[in-house]
């Protein structure tokens, strides 16, 4: 654990964070701590790594759409755990029968398998399903 302080008035601090967290700064730290069996990192380590970085006015346009990025992400997230909070209370009424749902019923009509296959054969062949093979599969 450690903390880094910026005192530099040309630097965000929250662009600085956003540096911390990326992939190519962890990869750099990873290199740091391969080959020790105790992963330990010293302040002169840190201090070596380099961060390119831009002037502030874009390092705060960069960071107020990282911020609004982030906002919107915890808007979602919350909007997802209220939707499966609904989703699980739907399922649970349906389940134990607190709420019924009506079926409609499937009417198959009575038609011999040679028939419907030579309909079926018909359809493949032409490439367009005739009305009596349609009224053979379902009748709603």
């Amino acid at each position: 654990m450690g903390c880094f302080r910026t005192t530099n008035p040309n630097f965000d601090p929250y662009f600085i964070y956003l540096n911390f967290q990326s992939f190519n700064y962890r990869s750099f730290i990873d290199v740091l701590l391969s080959g020790s069996s105790i992963n330990n990192l010293k302040s002169s380590d840190i201090e070596s790594i380099g961060i390119s970085v831009p002037n502030l006015i874009i390092q705060k346009n960069i960071s107020s759409i990282i911020r609004d990025m982030d906002n919107e992400l915890a808007i979602l997230k919350n909007k997802l755990q209220r939707i499966v909070l609904i989703k699980q209370g739907m399922l649970q009424s349906l389940l134990t029968g607190k709420i019924r749902l009506k079926m409609h019923k499937l009417f198959f009509a009575p038609v011999s398998s040679g028939e419907l296959y030579q309909n079926y054969i018909r359809t493949v062949v032409t490439g367009m399903a005739t009305k009596e093979f349609e009224k053979y599969v379902c009748i709603l």
